[in-house]
C-alpha cells in the first residue's frame, strides 16, 4: 500500500515487515501522518504500530513532531543517494534522458512501477520556462492515468481486455491527451534489457496547444532511438496480445 492507494496488502506478522509497512504509507499527499492513521492505513493495532514506529524514529527513518505526527526522516535520503549511485539503471539511462530533453525541447522521465503506483526514477535537468514533471522518487497512482501509466501496466499486468494495454504491446507506445491534466499531452515508449525483460516507461510531456501529432510522432521517434543507443531496447523480444 502506498499512502493508502490501490489494494491493501495483508497484515504483516514480522518486526520487520511492519516497520516497512509503515514507511510505505507516506507519500507526496499524505507526507506527515499520526499514530491513529497509521495504525488504520496498516492494519496494525495501535501498540503494535507504536513500537515500530519508535524504533523507525531511533534508526532515522522518521521524525516525530510535539504535536504526533510522523514525516520521513534523513536516513531514507541516505539510502536513496546511494541507490542512485550505484543503480545500473540510472547510470545507464540518466543521459539518455537528459538527451531525449534537448532533442525533444520537452520534459522527460523515466519511470518504474512500484505497487500500485508508478514512480519517477530518472528526470531531465533541462532548465525551461515550462515544466511540468513528477520529482525523483515521487509516485502516482496506477489508476490515476497517463501514457506512463499504461505502458507499465501493459508489460506488468496485462489485460488482453484492456484496449489501452493491447495497443500498447501492439504499438510499442501510447500517447495520453489530458487524461491528467487537460492541458497536458504525454507520450511514452517501454524499455527492455536485451534480453527482453521489461524495466519501465521512458515518457515524453508536453503543453498540448504547442505541439501537433506530427510532434508527438516525432517524439515516440526519439525517444526509440535513443533508448537502442544506450544498448538497451524499445521494443520486446516477443509481443504477446493473447
Amino acid at each position: 500500500m502506498n499512502g493508502g492507494e490501490g489494494q491493501q496488502k495483508p497484515v504483516p506478522t514480522g518486526v520487520l515487515e511492519r516497520g516497512l509497512h509503515l514507511l510505505e504509507c507516506f507519500s507526496l499527499g499524505a507526507p506527515r501522518l499520526q499514530l491513529r492513521e497509521l495504525a488504520q492505513m496498516s492494519g496494525l493495532d495501535k501498540a503494535t504500530a507504536l513500537r515500530a514506529l519508535k524504533t523507525l524514529v531511533a534508526y532515522g527513518f522518521l521524525e516525530k513532531s510535539a504535536d504526533g505526527f510522523y514525516w520521513p526522516g534523513p536516513a531514507n535520503l541516505r539510502l536513496a543517494t546511494i541507490f542512485r549511485s550505484t543503480s545500473n539503471i540510472v547510470s545507464r539511462l540518466e543521459g539518455s534522458i537528459d538527451r531525449i530533453a534537448v532533442v525533444s525541447g520537452q520534459a522527460a522521465a523515466f519511470f518504474v512501477r512500484s505497487g500500485e503506483q508508478r514512480m519517477c526514477l530518472i528526470r531531465d535537468q533541462q532548465r525551461r520556462d515550462f515544466r511540468y514533471f513528477v520529482e525523483v522518487g515521487a509516485s502516482v497512482p496506477m489508476d490515476a492515468g497517463g501514457a506512463a501509466a499504461h505502458v507499465l501496466a501493459a508489460y506488468t499486468d496485462f489485460d488482453p481486455a484492456n484496449a489501452k494495454q493491447v495497443f500498447v504491446r501492439e504499438h510499442g507506445y501510447y500517447t495520453s491527451r489530458g487524461e491528467k491534466n487537460p492541458h497536458l499531452v504525454s507520450t511514452a515508449v517501454p524499455v527492455f534489457e536485451s534480453d527482453g525483460s521489461f524495466i519501465g516507461a521512458a515518457a515524453i510531456t508536453a503543453l498540448r496547444h504547442l505541439v501537433t501529432e506530427d510532434d508527438i510522432t516525432r517524439f515516440i521517434e526519439v525517444i526509440q532511438q535513443e533508448i537502442v543507443s544506450a544498448r538497451l531496447g524499445s521494443t520486446p523480444a516477443l509481443v504477446d496480445v493473447k
